[in-house]
């Protein structure tokens, strides 16, 4: 394997459709936009103008609050790039925990010192749901990860399939730019390279 999950025919294959499946979201939302909210203003010009415009609103309501995840969804695609780009995929048993609360994690071996393991959250609440059916059925005993759990990283099922973006549970609570003391200088270098350490 390359040094680049990346340069895996099957992972820019992964990669774009996920992006493919954004822009779908971005069109619905574009179609919304474009073609609900003016409609008060466009199809009721008997009506008042004060009424015209506060129907605008309650229409852009739903278009504004919609525009935030697609932002955030945005933003996870290119981290996972980022990782993608920089780490290689690894086989890796998966463990599921659900705490108390509901939320779900799953234990990752630490990267530097394989006796310990690391939990991390999905990020995202239709990646999360995905992902908790798959464990459910059994599907995530053995994973690719690409990155460091300890920062951020790429959790996938073998093709790979099902991306998701995965964070530590407990995340490094440090200035940005200063290194763990429990994180090896090659591991910060190569996390700093991806831009996940802060």
């Amino acid at each position: 394997m390359s040094d680049a999950s990346i340069e895996d025919p099957d992972t820019r294959r992964a990669v774009r459709r996920l992006r493919a499946s954004l822009w779908g979201w971005r069109i619905l939302w574009i179609g919304y936009v474009g073609g609900v909210c003016p409609q008060p203003v466009l199809g009721h010009a008997d009506h008042p103008t004060a009424s015209r415009l506060l129907a605008v609103a309650f229409l852009a309501v739903p278009a504004i609050v919609a525009a935030w995840p697609l932002e955030r969804r945005r933003i996870g695609i290119d981290v996972m790039r980022r990782i993608l780009g920089t780490y290689r995929w690894q086989r890796l048993p998966v463990a599921r925990r659900t705490a108390p609360t509901g939320h779900v994690s799953y234990d990752v071996p630490d990267p530097e010192r394989p006796d310990r393991t690391v939990a991390v959250v999905v990020r995202g609440p239709l990646a999360r749901r995905r992902w908790a059916r798959l464990a459910a059925d059994g599907a995530v005993d053995r994973a690719l990860l690409a990155g460091d759990p300890r920062f951020a990283a790429v959790l996938a099922l073998p093709g790979p399939r099902a991306l998701a973006l995965v964070r530590p549970r407990h995340g490094f609570q440090l200035a940005d730019g200063v290194q763990p003391k429990t994180v090896g200088e090659a591991a910060w270098r190569k996390a700093r390279a991806a831009r996940i350490s802060g």
